[in-house]
């Protein structure tokens, strides 16, 4: 496996398959590139979380993002 960004972002995310999950975390030992990208996204995802609790959306972003994004199914924001 070469570098692959997306790759990488969907590693973090947890959503490759097992088999593709596992050759990107070879790839991550070898390639410091990548493994710190890895290490980026990781660390903002956790700040992400860790703001959630903080700062409740306010009133009506569901329908400002519906707005904002036509073709998003609706029942993504019910």
């Amino acid at each position: 496996m070469g570098c692959e960004p997306e790759r990488v972002t969907g590693y973090v995310d947890g959503a490759l398959e097992p088999e593709a999950a596992w050759s990107t975390e070879v790839h991550l030992w070898r390639c410091r590139d990548c493994a710190a990208q890895a290490r980026l996204e990781m660390e903002l995802a956790s700040r992400l979380r860790s703001l959630r609790d903080l700062l409740p959306p306010s009133p009506g972003l569901a329908r400002r993002v519906v707005r904002a994004a036509p073709g998003l199914p609706a029942a993504l924001v019910n």
